[in-house]
Formats: C-alpha cells, structure tokens, sequence
C-alpha cells in the first residue's frame, strides 16, 4: 500500500476492566514527532501509564499509548475528542513547543533519587539503546522527548512502563543519519536529559 492510500488514524477508545484510555497515532514519521504528542498529552495534564511506538522502515509511526486523566479515570468522550483534535494538528508540525512546567503531586515529592540512564547496544544494528530509570512525575516523558529532540536525536522505538513512583523507558533512537550515537552524542544526550529530568 502507498502512502497515498494509507490513512492516517488518530483515535482514542477506553480499555475495560483495566480503567485506561488507549491512544493510538498512526501518521507519517517526521523529525519531532513523538515530542509533539507528548507535549499535547502534558498539555492536556494527562498521565501515560505505558506506550509503544514504532517506526517502520517506509517512515510510518504507529504510537499506541494507554493513558488517564488527572482523576486517575478514562478520558470522558469531550476530552477524548479534544486530544485527537489538538494531535491532527499537532502531529502535522515539525517544530513541537516547548513542554509545560506541572507541579509534581505532594504524594509524589517523598519518592526522589538521581535518574539512572545507559546505553546499550542495539542487537540490529540500527541505533543505539536508550535505558532511563527515573521517578515519575506529570509530564516527565514530554521533558524527554523535548530533550531528545533538542540534540537532533530521532526516536524509532520506544516501550514506556510505570511502576507506581517508578518509570522505566527504552527507545530505540539514531543520529540524522539513522546511526548510533557516538560517546560524544550520548553524552551530550546524558547532560541535556538530565537538565529536563531534574528542572522539570
């Protein structure tokens, strides 16, 4: 199927009896792409319990994220709708905003220790893996896309998890040229994650 044939899909529905909204964004991949939807689930105040994105070889996304609201709840029917309509916009520009600043919760602020973030090797070759162990906080994986992005840094894969007051995120990222990261790259990748990690 061309790319002309295919269609885009945004679309949010509940997931019962595991009292989530399931996400799923399937657009052409561009550079910021996953930054950019990040930045409007963070602006929408919405909480990502796990995610799964993908890239496929002929740069098509297809982004699957299970989410709530701020309650804790499924997305009711107007805001499930307000989010597809802010990522079809969203998701057709390259240059995602800046993340929004949310106050971490109080239950949230007793659970605190330095992030642990590694490099492993990608066993395909196709890039360098990213491992970030980190407290959870509203709008911690916009603060990492945002990052990510800032160093030029592409995202093809990622598996996001949260374990209570715990995250534990793998992406699958490359240079421009669809390489893996030199040592200067992931340690400039290492500063500037840790900057938005621990401003945010």
């Amino acid at each position: 199927m061309s790319d002309g044939e295919r269609e885009q899909q945004i679309a949010v529905r509940p997931v019962q009896p595991h009292g989530v909204s399931e996400l799923l964004v399937c657009v052409p991949d561009h550079d910021g792409l996953f930054a950019s939807i990040t930045f409007i689930l963070d602006e929408m105040g919405l909480d990502v319990m796990s995610a799964r994105v993908l890239t496929t070889n002929d740069e098509w996304s297809y982004d699957l994220f299970q989410l709530m609201d701020q309650h804790g709840d499924v997305l009711n029917e107007v805001d499930a709708a307000e989010l597809v309509r802010r990522l079809e916009f969203a998701t057709r520009d390259c240059n995602p905003r800046e993340p929004v600043r949310r106050t971490m919760p109080r239950r949230l602020r007793h659970f605190s220790s330095d992030p642990d973030i590694k490099f492993s090797k990608d066993p395909d070759q196709a890039g360098s893996v990213l491992h970030i162990h980190c407290n959870d906080r509203p709008g911690l994986l916009s603060q990492i896309a945002a990052a990510i992005f800032k160093q030029g840094i592409q995202v093809h894969n990622a598996r996001i998890a949260t374990f209570g007051e715990r995250v534990e995120d793998t992406f699958l990222v490359s240079d421009p040229e669809h390489q893996p990261l030199t040592k200067d790259a992931r340690d400039a990748l290492v500063e500037t994650l840790l900057e938005h990690i621990e401003e945010g």
